[in-house]
């Protein structure tokens, strides 16, 4: 009986794992890409994710050392569009945060440069 429950408890264990590890999304995509250097700067930033996730925040930081919240919609979807305001040249950080429907939260930086014309 013993062996068995252990049995039990090994096979749950292994059939969970790869289903809780597939649930989690990922950054697709950006319009502003990691590490780029950018003359025009777009209107809004373009989160693209693999599922559908809730943006819980965006922070820019700018060459000021200043931090700037950008506001957010309050929806689950693949693709976030967030309004960036007017950037003069210099080097800026994307933060954002953002939680799937399981509650895994995910996050990550996407660091760029503004440049002249």
């Amino acid at each position: 009986m013993k062996r068995m429950m252990t049995l039990i408890v090994a096979l749950t264990l292994m059939t969970g794992i790869p289903t809780h590890a597939t649930a989690h999304t990922s950054l697709s995509a950006s319009n502003i890409v990691a590490g780029s250097e950018v003359s025009q700067v777009p209107d809004t930033l373009e989160l693209t994710f693999a599922k559908a996730v809730g943006l819980a925040a965006v922070e820019l930081m700018g060459p000021d050392d200043e931090t700037r919240t950008l506001q957010t919609a309050k929806t689950m979807d693949k693709v976030h569009r967030v309004a960036l305001p007017a950037l003069t040249a210099g080097r800026y950080i994307v933060k954002w945060r953002a939680v799937a429907s399981d509650g895994h939260v995910m996050s990550g930086e996407i660091p760029f440069t503004v440049v002249s014309d």
